[in-house]
């Protein structure tokens, strides 16, 4: 997925600061893949076409940070972003998928949208 980025973006800036005793599972491999997917999907719409990557573990928790360019429009509906694709009942199950996983190791999911320029989305 990074390799798809660098080749379809202009910016990607990734940062991992792992211990080895990190373990990795199907649980990231299920939100690092939705993630990152909706991410470039999302900047390569965008004349910036940015997308930034931190992922580090902080007082015992891991941190997964990904910030990416957007066009500005956001579908929203409680709480929950619903895909922006004319085919809609196609898509819109990846952030679903990450909530999901999310929850299921009793983490916290927030989607932060600052301004018109990019969305921020953090894991815990």
């Amino acid at each position: 997925m990074i390799r798809r980025a660098k080749e379809e973006l202009r910016t990607v800036n990734v940062n991992v600061r792992l211990s080895k005793q990190v373990s990795h599972s199907f649980g990231i491999n299920v939100i690092l893949g939705n993630l990152l997917e909706n991410s470039i999907e999302a900047a390569r719409q965008t004349e910036s076409k940015r997308m930034e990557i931190n992922i580090e573990l902080q007082q015992g928790f891991l941190r997964i940070q990904v910030e990416n360019s957007y066009n500005g429009k956001l579908e929203k509906r409680h709480q929950r972003l619903f895909t922006t694709k004319k085919t809609s009942g196609l898509h819109g199950i990846g952030l679903e998928n990450v909530r999901k996983m999310v929850e299921k190791y009793d983490g916290i999911m927030e989607i932060c949208p600052e301004g018109d320029k990019k969305i921020r989305l953090h894991y815990y």
